[in-house]
């Protein structure tokens, strides 16, 4: 159940926000040896000129500043080095995939805690 969320600045015409996010799901996937439809991701878009850098704001999304915002919320239980190749691995697919510079995403990973995650019509608890 691993959810991808991203929070990014409008993308330049030819990104497919769709394909991104089912690349990221993918990957995600692939690593967790998880079945594609236990990854979740979604986008919400920061208005422009709403995303400040310093004291520059941004309007799309620029190739080395401003990076977006992403947060992994998965269960607990994965090993360290797994968690690493999971942030790796979405920076790197979604540098390529936005065409930035690589290293311009900014991700976070939340481990979801035994009894406190509701899915699937009840909470799960090791």
């Amino acid at each position: 159940m691993p959810v991808i969320q991203i929070n990014a600045l409008p993308q330049h015409e030819k990104v497919n926000v769709t394909a991104v996010l089912s690349a990221l799901t993918t990957e995600v996937a692939r690593i967790m040896d998880l079945p594609t439809r236990q990854v979740w991701a979604t986008w919400q878009w920061i208005e422009p000129k709403f995303y400040v850098e310093g004291d520059v704001p941004a309007t799309v999304q620029p190739t080395d500043t401003h990076p977006p915002l992403v947060n992994i919320i998965a269960y607990q239980g994965r090993s360290p080095e797994m968690i690493k190749q999971v942030l790796e691995s979405i920076a790197d697919t979604l540098c390529m995939q936005l065409e930035m510079e690589s290293g311009n995403a900014f991700i976070t990973y939340t481990e979801a805690t035994s009894g406190r995650v509701y899915t699937g019509g009840s909470v799960i608890s090791s």
